[in-house]
């Protein structure tokens, strides 16, 4: 992403706000109520002593214990992070803390909502598909310009991978607000 010095988004411009890390902060939460459940039977001595050796408590909270709360830092800190896609009549602001990418809608020729889509069950080799919004450029040094942003497809396609179903229909309303002719 490049920092535009003296552009901003225009001030009607519609913003579409988004975070990853809630699987990582449940993932956190759940290895947390793990090491709680040995220091429950820690807290309860006459049962630990009658079920446990009394060191396998002391042993599973010294293990996940520091490793639950780095992962429960670490998953704060991402969410902290909100990244923010201002769309207006110029094209699509993408910013995140800092660094601001402007995609003008002049640098494309259609823009695809692709809402995810699971893993089919009878085809073993195929992959499930996350949601993004698929960019066709209308130039050959689209992706060059905009490489932190979106990730390039064997087709030609760019991509911008997003967090959910819901972030990619805000999105594409939004762009269908400046310019439907482009949303496919």
């Amino acid at each position: 992403m490049s920092t535009h010095s003296g552009l901003a988004p225009g001030k009607n411009a519609t913003v579409v706000r988004y975070r990853y890390g809630w699987g990582m902060l449940a993932g956190a939460l759940g290895l947390l109520a793990f090491a709680g459940i040995f220091v429950f039977y820690l807290l309860t001595p006459g049962q630990a002593a009658r079920e446990f050796n009394p060191f396998v408590p002391w042993v599973m909270i010294i293990l996940v214990g520091p490793i639950a709360l780095l992962f429960l830092a670490g998953s704060l800190f991402v969410l902290s992070r909100t990244h923010r896609v201002h769309v207006d009549e110029r094209g699509m602001w993408f910013s995140s803390w800092n660094e601001t990418d402007l995609i003008a809608w002049t640098e494309l020729r259609a823009v695809r909502a692709r809402e995810p889509r699971p893993k089919p069950k009878d085809d073993p080799k195929a992959d499930s598909l996350p949601a993004a919004l698929e960019l066709h450029p209308g130039d050959a040094n689209f992706a060059q310009c905009h490489a932190k942003l979106v990730k390039t497809t064997d087709s030609g396609l760019c991509t911008v991978d997003l967090p959910g179903r819901a972030t990619v229909r805000r999105l594409a309303q939004a762009i269908s607000k400046y310019r439907p002719d482009l949303l496919r």
